[in-house]
């Protein structure tokens, strides 16, 4: 494949390596070496350069992330409008209900993870603060879709398709847009079972006052409890008065 020339070599060989560092949580320069297909000497230079501006800590010839990524995360995630005034309309959410409530807004077609609180009943998943998912495998995702215009949606579909991450994904266009159009009559979305085994989920998007969306903000439980009325109705209802508030708030704040 040709190199793209708008894109750095040397600047995605450091990224390419704080990837694998992200995956493996420790690493060697052998173990680097052996995954990423560049010379050990040119992953030395740049692990070496990482460490001197402090993106990296090295103990015993073993590498890991630093915590200088905490400044540069918090940084990004306050310089979203909405992040200033989730806090307490999400956390009586889940003090209601005892499960996790989730917000995430829309960063290069993908939905990012900027908020997660969980109640006294809620179960651990591998969902966290900055975790990236396909718009459309998720409640949350499907109802900042379906905010969207259609044009926007086919931009964001023919940027990244519509990969199936489990059997109840939605992996054709067609029945996604008329999911979609579900969406917008009731004005919340499903999640059965679409992005995580055993876990169902109800979200609804939150826009401004002239209908723009920011983000959408989500209910996750395990098939077992999220069940009947309570996962049509109640819940729904509950998630959808959230988002409203959310969006009033985010736009006079």
């Amino acid at each position: 494949m040709d190199q793209d020339p708008n894109v750095l070599r040397c600047t995605e060989t450091s990224f390419a390596i704080l990837e694998q560092i992200k995956k493996l949580e420790t690493v060697t320069l052998s173990m680097l070496e052996e995954t990423l297909d560049r010379p050990k000497s040119t992953i030395h230079r740049h692990l070496s350069t990482l460490q001197k501006l402090g993106y990296v800590s090295e103990s015993d010839g073993a590498y890991r992330l630093s915590l200088r990524f905490l400044d540069l995360a918090e940084n990004a995630r306050t310089e979203y409008p909405l992040y200033s005034v989730l806090k307490p309309e999400v956390g009586d959410l889940v003090e209601e209900t005892g499960e996790r409530a989730q917000v995430m807004v829309e960063e290069n077609n993908r939905g990012i993870y900027i908020y997660q609180t969980e109640g006294e009943q809620a179960i651990t998943t591998d969902s966290h603060l900055g975790k990236e998912v396909y718009l459309h495998t998720v409640a949350s995702g499907k109802a900042y879709l379906a905010a969207l215009s259609n044009d926007r949606i086919e931009k964001i579909l023919d940027a990244e398709g519509l990969p199936a991450v489990t059997e109840n994904t939605i992996s054709e266009r067609e029945v996604l847009f008329e999911e979609i159009e579900r969406i917008r009559e009731r004005g919340y979305a499903f999640n059965d079972e679409e992005e995580m085994h055993g876990i169902r989920a109800v979200g609804a998007a939150i826009c401004l006052d002239d209908g723009t969306p920011i983000g959408a903000v989500s209910l996750a439980a395990p098939k077992t409890r999220f069940q009947g009325k309570q996962y049509r109705e109640t819940y729904p209802d509950l998630v959808s008065d959230i988002a409203t508030i959310l969006g009033v708030k985010a736009t006079y704040k």
